[in-house]
């Protein structure tokens, strides 16, 4: 394992995954963020749309949303960006596919342009997970999403576990994933964009 960063200190999270930085957005008081596409299948506005089913999910209205991409070289397990208790476990199924494009700054920020097409029976495995960090950050979800057909998502830590920073709580079975981590307000995560994590 690598050594991880401050291991007792919650509000410098670490990396979920092998993988290099996506987009971080903004998500409004309302749960919105800017329609997103993940792996061609999965599109998103909405927080309650993206961990559907999560009893947490308003908590992270005003919070930020952090998007990381793993090629398909990459090594398939996560961890756990953050120390604490693991509040839900669960998978979720996709349903919708999205074509988007946003052009971004340095800071990973930006604009966005969509158009849409609906595949209702478009299904691929994701999973919502969530840990109640000790110390100020609140809470933070990590939320793995298996690519197109063949995603797999395995999770290893179920509801009701102790995680520490950097600890795996599960792996894709298939390379070209993607992980996405929710943050509550009051917490604004710096990201070097030009890194592979």
């Amino acid at each position: 394992m690598r050594p991880i960063c401050e291991p007792a200190n919650n509000l410098i999270a670490v990396s979920p995954a092998d993988c290099s930085f996506g987009h971080a957005y903004d998500i409004d008081h309302e749960s919105n963020i800017p329609a997103t596409k993940i792996k061609q299948t999965h599109h998103y506005g909405n927080i309650t749309q993206l961990i559907e089913g999560s009893q947490y999910a308003e908590t992270f209205a005003g919070g930020t949303f952090v998007h990381y991409i793993l090629p398909p070289s990459a090594y398939h397990r996560y961890h756990s960006p953050v120390a604490g208790l693991v509040k839900e476990s669960f998978l979720i199924n996709g349903r919708v596919y999205m074509q988007s494009t946003w052009p971004t700054t340095s800071s990973g920020r930006g604009q966005h342009h969509h158009w849409l097409r609906v595949l209702p029976n478009q299904r691929s495995a994701h999973h919502r997970h969530d840990h109640q960090r000790s110390g100020s950050g609140g809470r933070c979800c990590s939320h793995p999403v298996g690519m197109a057909h063949v995603g797999s998502v395995n999770l290893t830590a179920v509801t009701g576990t102790q995680l520490l920073k950097g600890e795996e709580f599960g792996y894709f079975q298939f390379g070209g994933s993607d992980i996405i981590v929710l943050f509550q307000p009051g917490v604004d995560p710096q990201v070097e964009c030009s890194r592979f994590y």
